[in-house]
Formats: structure tokens, sequence, C-alpha cells
């Protein structure tokens, strides 16, 4: 149900148990009727964050959804209530808008993002709650508990390996470019295979000894975030590029030392707040 977008998304916002929470998906574009009603209230303040141009309010209730409102965010907000829309009135009930048009899943957050994506509704919340919809009511209900495993400055990850490859070859020059993937994560979120794809090298280098010690050293020093998303554990992949020719030497000594500097702050801040 969720619309591809390439900018993150307002998310809708929905009222369960006396609580408002956001809803990141768009029921309403299933509505026979949602190009008549944008075209009866059009928004005229565009928003790369609001491609669909409103944001719907909802309630869920003895396991049925219902549409509350809209809000057209012009330069005065323009709030039309469902009950009173007539494009509405054939899923009106005593209870409200009953949102009998919509079936199939939406997606309830809660919660610090756990894994933000900058496209539509793909950022991973703590709390999820997906509600399978048929006609507007709630055939199944899962929930999960996301969480984040590691925090990784992947930036600084990588500098420290590229130091590592040096203090080993210090005869290495020219520039490496590739990808790592956390191949295999266990049940306890630990990594134990690291795929390694290196796309450019020079020619004194041999490739095959550079991954293997890119390898072995990533399984040692993860330079991933690894999350754990609806019971499983997830890991983004990271490209990587490595600088060995003398005359990178010292900028990039220093951006490490830097960010050494500013992980180490980090973390006593952290612990002093802990």
């Amino acid at each position: 149900m969720q619309k591809a977008n390439a900018t993150a998304q307002y998310p809708e916002r929905i009222l369960i148990d006396s609580t408002w929470l956001s809803l990141y998906d768009t029921p309403l574009e299933q509505h026979k009727h949602i190009d008549d009603f944008r075209s009866k209230y059009p928004c005229t303040k565009s928003c790369t964050a609001l491609w669909r141009d409103y944001i719907g309010f909802w309630r869920l209730t003895d396991d049925c959804l219902y549409l509350v409102s809209i809000e057209i965010p012009n330069d005065t907000i323009i709030t039309v209530k469902a009950v009173d829309e007539p494009l509405f009135k054939s899923h009106k009930t005593g209870s409200g808008i009953l949102a009998d048009w919509v079936s199939g899943d939406i997606r309830v957050v809660s919660g610090k993002i756990v894994r933000y994506e900058h496209m539509g509704f793909l950022s991973v919340f703590e709390n999820e709650d997906i509600y399978t919809l048929k006609n507007g009511k709630v055939m199944a209900h899962r929930h999960f508990d996301n969480k984040r495993v590691t925090n990784v400055n992947t930036e600084l990850a990588i500098l420290e390996l590229e130091q590592h490859i040096l203090n080993l070859h210090p005869e290495y020059r020219g520039t490496v470019g590739g990808t790592a993937e956390a191949s295999d994560i266990n049940a306890e979120g630990n990594l134990k295979k690291v795929k390694i794809t290196i796309k450019t090298h020079p020619k004194g280098i041999s490739k095959k000894s550079l991954t293997a010690l890119i390898e072995e050293y990533m399984l040692k020093h993860p330079p991933f975030d690894v999350v754990y998303v609806r019971g499983e554990y997830e890991s983004s992949k990271v490209f990587f590029r490595f600088d060995f020719d003398e005359k990178y030497r010292e900028r990039r000594l220093k951006r490490l030392h830097t960010l050494q500097t500013l992980d180490k702050e980090h973390r006593e801040t952290n612990d002093t707040e802990d």
C-alpha cells in the first residue's frame, strides 16, 4: 500500500487507545474519489516531503479503521472533517466514516528511529504494528520490537582500516574502491561472514590478498550498523575507498584523528548520561 517517493514523507496520523501515532501508509490513496478530493481541495503549498498534498487523520476503534479528517497545508491549513464531506457519505456509519475501501496492510510506528531511509515511508522505528485490513476491518495484527544493535561511524571505521592496511603494507600505492556487506549475522546479532567486492585496484596490489585482509579486519571491527527489524538482523552495504598514495597521507591522517577525537567525546558523553 505504500507509495514510493524519493524523499522521506510526512506520515498520516492515527488515534489508537487515546494516543496519536504515526501511520506510515496512505489509505486514502485507495479511495475511488481521491482525485476528485484533490481537485476540490487543491494544495497550493507544495512540499517534497508531502507529495500526496494532504495529511489524513484516522482512528482505530473496535478493530475498525475510521477516517476522521484531512488537512491540506496551504498558507492557512484547511481542515476537512470526513463526516461533513459528501465524497465520503457512502461510508458514513454511526461511529464515523468507516474506511471500508481499505484492504491490505497498514503500518503504525512509534519510538526512536532505528534506521533512517530518505525515501517514502521506509524508515524503521522501535515500535512497529502491522494491521491487516479487509474492507476497513482488522483481520490480523502483528507487533515488532525493533532495535539498533550497533551504531558505527562508517567513515571512521574505513579510515582506521586504511591505516591498518598501510601499517602492514607501506609499499601500497594507488586507489582501491569497493563494497562490503554483512553476508551472515547469527541469532545474537554477531557478524559471522563479510562479502567484499573490490571494483577498482592498482596492478601492483593483489586483489585476493587485499580482499582477505579486509575480510579479516572487518570481522573483528565491523563497519556496519546492525539493526534488528521484524524478527531478523539486518545490515546495510558499506562503500569504501582507500587512497594509498603519499600525497593523501597527511590529509587523511588528520581527518582520522579528528573523527577519533569526536568519537571519544561522544562515547564519554553517553557514558555520563547513562
